[in-house]
């Protein structure tokens, strides 16, 4: 429960509030609501970009809880997302660097401004 709380904390700052439901079931199916939804959806049934969001929301607090002080390595991870999500996720990102590091692999130059 712990990791899905914080998944879901962290989708909702990464979409400024849309998705505000983020669940985890026992076969690690992941569920997703807008605040005008009002049933869950799968994770698979929204865009590549909210997939590619919902995912490293979930990668994050999948290490914040078990490998706090290990360095975070993501690999083209925002590719998909637009500039103001992208924007979101390099803040959430310079904010966990405070306390350990953050390797970022990309193919593009968005991630190098806005560092």
């Amino acid at each position: 429960p712990r990791i899905a709380q914080e998944a879901q904390r962290i989708l909702s700052r990464l979409t400024d509030g849309r998705y505000d439901r983020l669940t985890i079931s026992q076969d690690l199916t992941l569920d997703t609501a807008t605040g005008e939804e009002t049933v869950l959806r799968a994770a698979q049934r929204r865009s590549e970009g909210t997939v590619d969001q919902i995912y490293l929301a979930l990668r994050l607090a999948v290490s914040r809880e078990l490998t706090p002080d290990a360095p975070f390595v993501l690999d083209d991870a925002l590719v998909r997302f637009d500039d103001i999500r992208h924007a979101a996720a390099m803040d959430i990102l310079k904010e966990e660097a405070e306390n350990r590091q953050i390797i970022l692999f990309s193919c593009q130059t968005r991630e190098k401004e806005n560092t």
